[in-house]
């Protein structure tokens, strides 16, 4: 728990866990190496107006998910006021737990909104990064196994080594 001039911010960390089943750090990672590939960055790396408007597309015909929209909706919005430039700028704000807490101090984004949009980014926007191409692959096939073996020595390995 942190103090703010008499306020209090509760920060759980095991929140992150139970909400995106990652710890913080590895979440952030995670995020971070998805957002460096270049067609990442053009086509996914939205700006806080996009975001909102990729969570009402998404999400906005199904009854179900009115109230994560409006969350999600919101606390998008107090990023965009905060300044946020685009996802990676508001992953490289928080890249470790101090500088999370500061920026909630900051910003007075509730914890708990903001795990809730580093899941939904994470979870219904990026690509999975971490598909291995033996994986996309039937490894009964030598020839495939072969070309596999080829990529791995060029230094591509995962799925989206292959689209940057």
């Amino acid at each position: 728990m942190s103090e703010d001039k008499g306020s209090i911010m509760e920060i759980e960390w095991n929140l992150v866990n139970k909400m995106t089943l990652w710890h913080y750090e590895d979440l952030i990672d995670k995020m971070l190496k998805t957002l460096s590939y270049n067609f990442i960055q053009e086509h996914y790396n939205h700006n806080m107006k996009e975001a909102c408007n990729y969570v009402g597309k998404l999400l906005g015909y199904n009854p179900k998910y009115e109230a994560s929209i409006k969350r999600l909706t919101s606390t998008f919005k107090s990023l965009g006021d905060a300044k946020i430039k685009n996802c990676t700028d508001l992953i490289e704000k928080i890249e470790t737990r101090e500088s999370c807490e500061d920026f909630l101090k900051i910003t007075k984004i509730q914890f708990r909104d903001l795990i809730s949009v580093l899941n939904y980014i994470f979870r219904w926007v990026l690509p999975f990064r971490n598909v291995y191409l033996r994986q996309l692959i039937a490894s009964s096939n030598e020839s495939h196994m072969a070309y596999v073996k080829i990529l791995k020595e060029q230094g591509l390995r995962f799925n989206l080594d292959i689209l940057e």
